[in-house]
């Protein structure tokens, strides 16, 4: 082998490992300090107990995250700082498998600019320092496509059961997106003997048991295992997919893809646009048997996550390291015509460092000026918000976990706050959606008893789940049906309420404001031993009026039950 040869052998070693190593130091000080949404509250609950039912995680189980999340927590002691360093160190691989992938059909300046660019996108970087799965799951997809590649172009049998293997690894982490990879291993695998793919398939199927035998057993069953898997999906995708006929749910479909790969690919929709618009294609820059990989990649995710189901925006990693590569191969296009060369010749002597480093400028600026966009769920409009007026003084605001430090600082100061009244005499009246504190506090506030108030899937307002030490019995069954009235233990003294929804039906003048550094953070109401809550509407779906009834008192006239800031 030619010197040369063995130097760019070494190089392509090398620059994987310093991605790595990079794409680590950089992250591990920005994780979040505080868990940022309901999923990530269910991921820290399965380290303690997994409970598919009550969503300890959440179906369809996770089981590979939740057990990566236990051997971290043997390091970190705590559940979010565990789950973070695990989405930490698949956030560095997903740059550096890149490279490895890019490499095979790119020059290596590209490949190494393309890998930067991937790394240091704001919807990698965000979903590399939080405590959800979507950076695991964008690591090991471009590991089974690299493998898939490499087996498919280099003729490897090795390779091929490789693939199969990390086909399997993947679904143990997210098994929607195993079922959205399966076509690229297939691929993989066609132009080899039926022997060699009987191996392959083989090696899938053990290595598949391997956790979905644990994953059956811990659900109590495939019975049972399929009827939570169905009822979230029925749940969650029951207003997005096509047959729901529901333009709002498809309209969130569309969106949260398209802000995903805008903002992911950032400023490398410039060169795609650009040769595109010079008539470069170049999707067509790319080898047959790499375009037909990135179709097979990116065609039925798009697929699925437009006409079935998208819940955020990470679910986009799933196919935005195809767009890089496609943005990449444009990049180089443009730069392999002459005037291009010339142009960037002359505007940029080191034109390759120069342009790297100013689109790795604007990937960060997007990560750290761009998400502080939220402030907190109960933000006051400081001492200009008067505290009989809720629409003034609540904002609900579901955007603030992708502000990592609002996001700290909210949940710090709301957790303190709770922790300073006495679990024995106080209640918390929280919400069991995304954007309420009923799972944060069910984890974050043990001590206390956690009650969860909303809407059911019936349109009806009332109690929906409890909390207490950890433990919960919310599930989809508990949200079908809301109970009219709870009462409150004896003892309790004071109620606290965190959220808006459950806010407005209560009687303002009796609500008094906590706040932290001249912020509302929740509001308290001083009640007497032995009430109970009685839930009102005036029709579905309008604001509730919630009842406060003293022992022996005479109910409220449920035919005139007007929300409060509304009489």
């Amino acid at each position: 082998m030619r010197r040369s040869d063995l130097v760019s052998a070494r190089l392509d070693r090398v620059i994987p490992a310093a991605l790595f190593t990079a794409f680590l130091a950089l992250r591990l000080p920005l994780r979040s300090g505080f868990l940022v949404n309901w999923d990530a509250v269910n991921y820290a609950l399965g380290l303690e107990v997994i409970d598919l039912e009550h969503h300890q995680p959440h179906p369809p189980g996770y089981l590979g995250f939740i057990l990566l999340g236990r051997a971290a927590r043997l390091v970190t002691g705590d559940a979010n700082a565990a789950l973070t360093v695990v989405s930490v160190i698949a956030g560095a691989a997903i740059p550096a498998l890149f490279y490895l992938l890019a490499r095979r059909v790119l020059r290596r300046p590209f490949a190494v600019g393309g890998a930067i660019l991937l790394g240091s996108s704001p919807v990698v970087w965000y979903y590399s320092v939080v405590a959800l799965s979507y950076a695991v799951g964008g690591a090991l997809v471009l590991a089974v496509v690299y493998a898939a590649h490499r087996a498919r172009t280099d003729a490897s049998r090795g390779w091929l059961i490789g693939a199969a293997v990390a086909l399997s690894a993947l679904g143990a982490v997210r098994q929607i997106d195993m079922a959205l990879l399966l076509p690229v291993v297939i691929w993989a695998a066609v132009p080899f003997e039926h022997r060699t793919r009987i191996r392959g398939a083989v090696a899938l199927v053990l290595t598949s048991l391997l956790w979905g035998i644990p994953l059956l057993l811990l659900a109590g069953g495939i019975g049972a295992y399929l009827d939570y898997a169905t009822g979230l999906a029925t749940f969650a995708g029951g207003r997005t997919w096509l047959g729901s006929f529901d333009p709002v749910g498809m309209a969130q479909n569309f969106g949260l893809v398209a802000l995903g790969l805008v903002v992911g690919l950032n400023v490398l929709l410039l060169p795609w646009a650009a040769s595109t618009l010079g008539g470069q294609r170049p999707f067509r820059r790319l080898d047959a048997a790499t375009r037909q990989l990135v179709l097979l990649w990116t065609v039925p995710a798009l697929l699925v996550f437009l006409l079935v189901h998208t819940g955020q925006v990470g679910y986009v990693l799933v196919i935005l390291p195809a767009g890089v590569l496609v943005a990449t191969a444009a990049a180089q296009a443009l730069v392999d015509e002459r005037a291009t060369e010339t142009l960037l010749r002359r505007a940029f002597p080191r034109r390759r460092t120069t342009v790297v480093a100013g689109a790795l400028a604007v990937n960060l600026i997007g990560f750290f000026v761009l998400p502080p966009v939220g402030h907190t769920v109960l933000s006051a409009r400081d001492t200009q918000a008067t505290d009989t007026d809720p629409q003034a003084t609540f904002i609900q605001d579901r955007t603030r976990q992708f502000d990592l430090r609002r996001n700290d600082e909210h949940w710090a100061d709301l957790i303190a706050t709770v922790e300073r009244f006495d679990p024995d005499k106080a209640v918390v009246l929280g919400v069991p959606t995304s954007g309420g504190s009923f799972r944060h506090l069910t984890y974050y506030a043990p001590d206390h008893l956690v009650l969860g108030l909303g809407f059911d899937r019936g349109g009806r307002f009332g109690a929906l789940a409890t909390a207490r030490d950890r433990t919960s019995d919310y599930s989809i069954d508990s949200i079908g049906a809301a109970r009219p009235e709870i009462s409150l233990p004896a003892g309790t003294r004071y109620v606290l309420v965190p959220d808006r929804e459950v806010a407005v039906g209560l009687r303002w003048e009796a609500l008094r404001p906590v706040k932290v550094h001249d912020r509302i953070v929740l509001y308290a109401l001083a009640v007497p031993d032995g009430v109970r809550l009685v839930f009102h509407q005036a029709r579905e779906w309008s604001p509730p009026f919630i009842e406060l009834v003293r022992p022996g008192a005479e109910r409220f006239d449920r035919r005139t039950p007007v929300p409060v800031g509304h009489a």
